[in-house]
């Protein structure tokens, strides 16, 4: 038969959990990132080179499909702050 691993799929779970909370201050591409790269390691993955070869990719061809479809994802509120914007 075959061995259920819960702790992969708990800690994923975690982990888009926190990606949601942070998603608003962190904006899409940081917290995307972030996120893909903890569930790259949760699931066993040990090459860093690998890990954001495979990430940055991800992150800026979804960023750009949704610029395409006219999908607004806000930059975060760490990257406002950082530039300056006021955004209250």
């Amino acid at each position: 038969m075959f061995e259920l691993h819960w702790s992969p799929a708990l800690q994923l779970l975690l982990a888009m959990s926190v990606y949601g909370i942070v998603f608003e201050y962190l904006g899409f591409i940081v917290a995307t990132l972030l996120f893909l790269l903890a569930g790259f390691a949760i699931l066993g993955e040990r090459r860093p080179g690998l890990m954001l070869v495979a990430a940055l990719p991800l992150t800026l061809g979804f960023w750009l499909l949704m610029e395409f479809l006219g999908i607004y994802l806000g930059p975060g509120e760490l990257f406002l702050s950082w530039v300056g914007a006021d955004y209250s």
